[in-house]
């Protein structure tokens, strides 16, 4: 019995195994004989539809042992799966750790077949690594489920759910290509950067597998998994494997702008606001789309990936557009970004971010409004801004005579011990300039001290 439902420890055979069980349509087999029909028509799909020096790069960039006719190179392919399978052997598997691994990992190799000889595939697999047949054919298999990135390869892996949401992908793309003439390259992924290579994955799971209809939904039932992106290459000594991992949060960000079920309870809309952001930091022309944005080097979605803070960005492009028109409606978009990204990327809870913005509001009322938003900005250190706010304290008092806040509420809501000081700071920033935006139009105002400051001072 052959079982392609056994997990392996190696990504690239695990991408490869899920690929092979969607293209067979099942996961045992009673014995190789069985297997064969399946083997042959993927030999056949890369011999007749693959672009075999293409194929070859990811084992050998120079190419040099493709000088022999497809059928030459379907009967040694299927020839090398012959022996696979007459071998007996008593090692257990370097990838899943089951018994009678027979292929043995050395440079004559032959995963993809077409090659006589594996230059160098990737660093762990070192010579005498043996596999079973599982995990050897899952390697043949594994141009059915990877994406061209630039010059790279990459692929994910996560939950069951996704995992078998990226395989449909890749298999409708192979369909797809079914109708067009010649040969083909890997499945092209539309970009040559791995950073916007990761967004427009997430964003399309977030749109594919987390899209509801009921707005009142309640978040907590979405179960973000994370996901993990891989790049790798492995032309000769350049042999190399990035892996970048995608934690629940950033999804879980990405599914407020990308979701059905946020779109209803919105008066306003942060992902158009989003996606004038990519547009911009892709530095394309005004008449480019927002697809060939996304396909293009850009700073914002790198600095998102990475999990570098986005505030400055919310901050500058909120003044810039205030600045130019009357964009209230853009102004609490803005508002809306940053909250739904402190929630779920940044430091702070959704009781803190609430009471913030209630706060904001109560300033707003203030006849020193607008001199507070440069005030606050201006605030390099927590202290800064304690003092700032107590002094607001005492004049809302004088002329209200109700407290805007206690003592408490400052230490424990608004600026509690070892919170982020500038997500506070820039948070109050944004919702005061939010509330009284159409004031500033036409003015030039400064922007918050950046972040260059690490001291906090808890006096």
């Amino acid at each position: 019995m052959l079982d392609f439902s056994y997990p392996s420890a190696s990504p690239l055979v695990e991408i490869g195994r899920l690929g092979f069980m969607r293209f067979a349509k099942q996961t045992h087999f009673e014995s190789p004989k069985t297997l064969e029909p399946i083997i042959k028509k993927l030999v056949a799909l890369y011999i007749n539809r693959f672009d075999r020096n293409k194929l070859a790069s990811i084992f050998d960039h120079h190419s040099i042992y493709f000088k022999t006719t497809p059928e030459v190179a379907k009967t040694k392919t299927l020839a090398q799966f012959d022996a696979l399978f007459s071998q007996k052997s008593e090692k257990h598997c370097s990838t899943c750790n089951r018994p009678n691994a027979v292929a043995h990992a050395h440079r004559q190799f032959m995963p993809l077949g077409f090659s006589e000889t594996n230059i160098n595939f990737l660093d762990h697999f070192s010579d005498g690594m043996y596999l079973c047949p599982e995990c050897y054919i899952s390697l043949f298999a594994l141009p059915l489920n990877i994406r061209l990135v630039g010059k790279h390869l990459s692929f994910l892996l996560s939950s069951d759910t996704i995992n078998a949401w990226w395989a449909e992908e890749c298999e409708d793309d192979f369909r797809r290509l079914k109708n067009q003439p010649g040969t083909v390259s890997f499945l092209q992924s539309g970009t040559a950067h791995f950073a916007n290579f990761i967004y427009d994955q997430i964003q399309q799971i977030n749109e594919t597998l987390y899209e509801v209809d009921d707005s009142s939904v309640d978040e907590t039932i979405w179960d973000f998994k994370e996901i993990t992106f891989y790049q790798f290459n492995n032309f000769a000594t350049g042999a190399h494997m990035d892996v970048k991992v995608i934690q629940p949060h950033l999804i879980a960000f990405m599914h407020h702008l990308s979701s059905d079920a946020f779109k209803s309870s919105l008066q306003h809309s942060p992902k158009r606001v989003w996606n004038r952001l990519i547009m911009r930091y892709s530095y394309v022309e005004e008449s480019e789309t927002f697809t060939v944005a996304k396909s293009k080097k850009n700073y914002l979605i790198e600095r998102f990936i990475k999990g570098e803070t986005l505030l400055s960005f919310f901050i500058k492009n909120l003044r810039n557009d205030v600045q130019k028109h009357s964009l209230t409606d853009d102004a609490f978009a803005y508002f809306l970004l940053a909250y739904y990204y402190l929630k779920e990327i940044g430091t702070m809870t959704k009781e803190r971010l609430d009471y913030i913005k209630k706060l904001a509001d109560e300033l707003s009322q203030q006849d020193n409004a607008k001199k507070l938003v440069g005030s606050i900005g201006r605030c390099k250190r927590p202290s800064d801004l304690r003092i700032l706010l107590m002094k607001e304290l005492k004049r809302h008092f004088d002329n209200n005579e109700n407290l805007l806040f206690d003592v408490d509420t400052l230490f424990y809501k608004i600026l509690p011990r070892g919170g982020d000081f500038y997500e506070t700071r820039d948070y109050l920033y944004i919702a005061l300039y939010t509330k009284i935006a159409d004031q500033f139009v036409g003015d030039d105002l400064e922007g918050p001290t950046s972040q260059t400051n690490e001291g906090d001072d808890d006096e």
